[in-house]
C-alpha cells in the first residue's frame, strides 16, 4: 500500500515536470481550452459498406513518443488496411494531423474526440477514427468519475458516431491498479467500472451501439451484462485484456474478433479485429 502511494506521488511529480514544458501554452489559452474537434469533409463517392473494424491503442504519450516510432505506427496502421480504426492516445494535435495527413489517401474520412487540453498543460481525450466510409459526428462525453494522474491530466471520454448506418463508441478510460480492474468485487471502488457505466447512461444509442477502444479493464463484459468475444491478452506489460470490439446489445453483430500481434509493434498494445 505505501509503495503504491509513493509511485503514485513519484509519477505526479514526473508529469508536472514535464508539464512545464507546454507553459507556452498559456500564450495561447482560448485555443487550447477550446471544446471542439478535428473532423474531415464528409463527401462519399464509394458505394462500398463496413466491414472490416480494428481497435488500437498506439502509446502516443509525449513522454515515450518520437519521429521513428510516430513513422511505425503510422506504417503499422496502414498496414492494418480496415473500413474503420479507432485510435486511443493520440493525444497531441500534431500526432492526429501527422497520422491524418499520411493516410488521407487510405483514410479520407476522420473525426477526434475533444481536443480541450485539461488545465491547459495536459492532455486532450486522445481518440481519432480513421473511416474508409463518411463519419457522422453524434456526441463526445467528458468522464465524471475520474482520479490519479491518468485521470487529473487527460480529458478521458467516449467518442459516440455512426458509419455506414451502424452505431458506434470510442473511448480510453483511466488506468487503474491491478487489484481495482483486473477482479471485481463487492464495494469495488474502480473507476473504471464507474466510466463503464457512465458510457452506457449517457449514450445517445441506448445499447444499440458497438463498443471500441481501450477500457482498461478485464471484467468490461460482466459490468455489461454481454458475453466476451475475446480471451487473449490485448496489454503486453500486464498480459491483459484491456481492449475490446464488442456489441453492447443483440442489434449489432461482431464476428471474428481476434487480437493481432503485429511484427515491430511500437505500441504496449495490440491492436484488435473485428468484422460486421
Amino acid at each position: 500500500m505505501v509503495f503504491r502511494y509513493f509511485f503514485n506521488f513519484i509519477n505526479v511529480i514526473i508529469n508536472i515536470l514535464f508539464a512545464l514544458f507546454r507553459i507556452n501554452r498559456f500564450s495561447n489559452i482560448t485555443y487550447y481550452l477550446k471544446d471542439e474537434f478535428m473532423t474531415s469533409s464528409q463527401i462519399n463517392y464509394s458505394s462500398s459498406k463496413i466491414r472490416k473494424i480494428v481497435t488500437w491503442n498506439v502509446n502516443g504519450i509525449f513522454l515515450y513518443l518520437n519521429n521513428n516510432k510516430l513513422k511505425q505506427i503510422i506504417k503499422s496502421i496502414h498496414n492494418l488496411d480496415a473500413d474503420l480504426i479507432c485510435l486511443q492516445e493520440c493525444f497531441d494535435n500534431s500526432v492526429k494531423n501527422t497520422i491524418v495527413n499520411n493516410l488521407n489517401f487510405q483514410y479520407p474520412f476522420f473525426i477526434s474526440g475533444s481536443l480541450k487540453k485539461r488545465f491547459i498543460i495536459g492532455e486532450d481525450s486522445g481518440l481519432l477514427v480513421l473511416s474508409k466510409l463518411p463519419i457522422e459526428h453524434v456526441k463526445f462525453y467528458s468522464y465524471n468519475k475520474s482520479t490519479g494522474v491518468d485521470g487529473w491530466f487527460s480529458n478521458k471520454g467516449v467518442l459516440y458516431f455512426r458509419v455506414d448506418g451502424i452505431n458506434f463508441a470510442n473511448t480510453h478510460t483511466q488506468s487503474e491498479d491491478l487489484c481495482y480492474c483486473d477482479i471485481d468485487y463487492k464495494n469495488n471502488p474502480s473507476i473504471t467500472k464507474k466510466q463503464i457505466k457512465e458510457l452506457l447512461i449517457h449514450s445517445p444509442f441506448g445499447r444499440n451501439f458497438i463498443l471500441m477502444g481501450d477500457l482498461n479493464n478485464t471484467f468490461v463484459c460482466n459490468i455489461l451484462g454481454i458475453k466476451k468475444n475475446n480471451s487473449e491478452y490485448t496489454y503486453i506489460d500486464d498480459k491483459k485484456c484491456y481492449d475490446y470490439i464488442i456489441p453492447v446489445s443483440n442489434e449489432n453483430y461482431v464476428s471474428n474478433v481476434s487480437v493481432l500481434k503485429i511484427d515491430n509493434n511500437p505500441s504496449d498494445h495490440y491492436p484488435v479485429l473485428g468484422f460486421v
